[in-house]
């Protein structure tokens, strides 16, 4: 369940939001939201027109929600009246009623919210004397609640509101409020832009003068672009952790000991090194430091170096000017500028080409780094939090790590303990993935045989956290009682490792082979399609296949069961004869 409310101040007038989340946005909602706002991003880069940009997240707002419309206006700052920049679906007598409306403490939701500078949430248009003079309107045009907030400059104007009316009465979730965020921070992209853009055609009166300002205008459009592909980002981060556990779950004395640790270091600016094998949940432990750090108000950007190709992980870490490389069109931030004043989580830290170690080294010594390409030192304010499930010590042994970077990665270690370390913990995490599972699948489950969890407790669970929360998955889908079904086959797709003699493979190629199979599992098996292992890892499937070919990797193993053994012992299926 998600709640959305405001605090308010004597007055009534909303002050600020504050939410309470015990479970993640849903993933298709989340993704929908992502594609629109992708296809908003390459209308704002065509330079097509503020009205067809307004239009379009008005639409995707419509299409997201399903049982609501929108509409955004725009403050003249002049006449301080607001008239409709966007509403495809609102009704036209609606339209013409409101347009002309001056800004003001009695103007409705969205003229009061202008006239504020703040939130108005109305859930009953009926009863809310704002909009006494407009209820009427409201009935006629099924406008039972109305949620608007103000559209900011980036010198805090109010340049218009973005209104979300709903059909029925009632207060905004916490979906309504992270599209609200969303929509009006690309609206205030685009509103900005066109003026910006309106701007110049008016004050340009001579070549020299023309060419001068529109190398500023430029200037302002790519770094507005800048600000739409921040946001991108952290909507990909929001959409990824809803394929891992949301929260620490557990009451181990391992746990215990952990949770201790992370209470210890999150206040510090300290550089945190988490270890721990694969699936043990070492973002999560990061994303956790991050949360109860000073610097939890600003962004947690993260990068998974074992899933980068290592002539472009400079480039991601630390961005690159135009013309740095061949593709290179444009100066394109890096993460550390991304995850400025806020968190960077590098994952699989050990997979850092040689060159790539020195300069995050000088980040960690000068706190500066130069882009690639570039020759100017810029300044990193962006603790660091690293992870790995190599043997680092065994790393520098080899000459795969630079010893300096280890001490100066090693400040503060965190080691995540295995499932298998924490066998108390299953029950809890069982009924916890069973209880956010059943959610989505509509199913109700209430009971967990003795039978089962012992079962669960004695495996070894070599993928550890990861590993169960797909069993239970699988097991809430094929469960067709109120108690939770196990196939015991299920446990065994993935054995303990035994001491086979095969020759030793390169460190670098025994981490690939475990990230390899790591995706394999989350994706049972399937290595192509938009779930399939080769897009988790970011690579093309082809590439993926040739790679678990010379590793010697055996996909079968991963692979779910059949619907037919998925419900119970096998049967033996005859055709239908003729008569």
């Amino acid at each position: 369940m998600v709640s959305a409310d405001e605090t308010n101040d004597p007055a009534g007038r909303v002050v600020k939001w504050y939410k309470t989340n015990t479970d993640i946005e849903d993933r298709k909602w989340a993704e929908a939201l992502l594609t629109g706002e992708n296809r908003r991003l390459e209308m704002l880069a065509r330079g097509e027109s503020l009205e067809h940009i307004l239009n379009g997240l008005c639409r995707l707002v419509d299409e997201v929600s399903g049982d609501s419309t929108s509409s955004i206006l725009l403050l003249d700052p002049v006449t301080n009246q607001l008239w409709h920049g966007a509403a495809p679906n609102l009704p036209q007598v609606y339209i013409d009623a409101v347009n002309g409306l001056t800004a003001g403490p009695c103007a409705g939701s969205c003229g009061t919210s202008a006239y504020r500078g703040e939130p108005v949430i109305v859930a009953d248009t009926l009863t809310d004397p704002l909009w006494m003079e407009y209820r009427h309107l409201a009935l006629t045009s099924g406008m039972r609640a109305c949620w608007s907030s103000p559209i900011f400059s980036s010198t805090a104007q109010v340049l218009g509101t973005f209104a979300i009316y709903s059909h029925e009465p009632r207060r905004p979730t916490e979906r309504h409020q992270h599209i609200i965020e969303q929509i009006t921070h690309l609206a205030s992209v685009a509103i900005e832009r066109s003026r910006t853009e309106a701007e110049l055609r008016r004050s340009v009166t001579g070549a020299k003068q023309a060419q001068q300002q529109l190398e500023q205008a430029l200037s302002e459009i790519r770094t507005l672009k800048d600000r739409l592909q921040q946001e991108n980002v952290a909507l990909r981060e929001e959409i990824d952790k809803t394929s891992m556990f949301e929260e620490i779950v557990g009451a181990s004395p391992a746990l215990r000991a952990l949770l201790l640790q992370i209470a210890k270091v999150a206040p510090t600016d300290s550089t945190v090194l988490i270890t721990g094998e694969t699936g043990t949940g070492k973002e999560l432990v990061a994303r956790a430091i991050h949360k109860r750090s000073p610097r939890a108000a600003r962004p947690f950007v993260s990068v998974n170096c074992a899933a980068i190709p290592g002539a472009l992980i400079a480039s991601e870490l630390f961005g690159h000017e135009k013309g740095a490389f061949t593709g290179a069109v444009h100066r394109r931030q890096g993460r550390f500028e991304l995850a400025e004043g806020g968190t960077l989580f590098i994952d699989e830290v050990g997979e850092l080409p040689a060159e790539t170690q020195v300069a995050l080294l000088r980040v960690l010594q000068e706190h500066e780094f130069e882009l690639v390409g570039g020759g100017r030192p810029i300044q990193a304010d962006a603790r660091i939090i690293a992870a790995t499930n190599r043997d680092l010590q065994g790393a520098v042994a080899d000459g795969s790590l630079r010893t300096d970077l280890f001490y100066r990665l090693n400040v503060f270690p965190v080691e995540v303990p295995p499932l298998r370390h924490r066998p108390a913990d299953i029950p809890l995490l069982v009924e916890y993935f069973v209880h956010r599972y059943t959610q989505r699948a509509g199913k109700r489950i209430h009971g967990i045989s003795k039978k089962t969890l012992a079962q669960l407790q004695a495996y070894h669970w070599p993928g550890n956290v990861r590993e169960l929360q797909n069993i239970v998955e699988r097991a809430v889908i094929v469960s067709d009682k109120e108690s939770l079904y196990v196939d015991e086959r299920w446990l065994s797709g993935a054995p303990a490792r035994q001491v086979v003699a095969v020759p030793r493979l390169p460190a670098r190629a025994l981490h690939e082979r475990d990230s390899i199979e790591a995706a394999l599992a989350e994706a049972q098996g399937r290595v192509s399609g938009p779930f399939g292992a080769a897009a988790k890892l970011g690579m093309p499937s082809s590439t993926l296949e040739s790679k678990i070919k010379a590793l010697n990797i055996d996909k079968r193993r991963f692979k779910g069961p059949t619907p037919l053994e998925s419900i119970g012992p096998k049967r033996t299926c005859h055709r239908p004869t003729a008569g």
